[in-house]
């Protein structure tokens, strides 16, 4: 296991199978067809690499480098939370 597929583990924790995506369209709170099984607080956890990259522009561990409030702002500003 590389450095970088570990990261991605620890980073994905909150679901079911790491390295299964979830669309941005079933992530978001007011999804006509909602993900089942989603944590409502890590939503952006399940996207993909890509997605993540082109919705939040910064990759996911960037993100979670973030405080806390800038990444709650950055979730709202994308409805996923």
């Amino acid at each position: 296991m590389t450095a970088s597929s570990s990261s991605k583990d620890v980073e994905r924790k909150d679901s079911s199978q790491p390295g299964e995506y979830i669309p941005y369209e079933r992530l978001k709170v007011d999804s006509d067809d909602p993900a089942a099984g989603v944590d409502p607080e890590k939503r952006e956890s399940y996207l993909s690499p890509d997605e993540f990259m082109e919705l939040f522009g910064m990759d996911s561990e960037q993100f979670y480098e973030l405080p806390k409030w800038k990444q709650e702002k950055h979730k709202k500003t994308l409805n996923l939370f």
